[in-house]
């Protein structure tokens, strides 16, 4: 369900018909997890809510965050 949400969104930024991701763009998918079970992804959508959570998104994801800033 969250998965349909994602990829619509990105398809509305890149068709430029969501006005309030103007500033946004563009959207870049830089990391994607999927889980069959709903409550698993709801569970880890939350532990990345938390410092800890962040703080092991930002490690595992140093290279390519600094690939993106690079970018923009």
């Amino acid at each position: 369900m969250v998965c349909v949400y994602f990829f619509k969104s990105l398809v509305y930024s890149y068709l430029n018909l969501d006005l309030s991701m103007e500033d946004w763009r563009p959207i870049i998918c830089v990391f994607c997890e999927y889980y069959l079970s709903k409550s698993d992804a709801l569970r880890r959508e939350q532990y990345f809510k938390t410092t800890a959570g962040k703080r092991v998104l930002r490690l595992m994801l140093q290279d390519s965050l600094m690939l993106v800033e690079a970018v923009k």
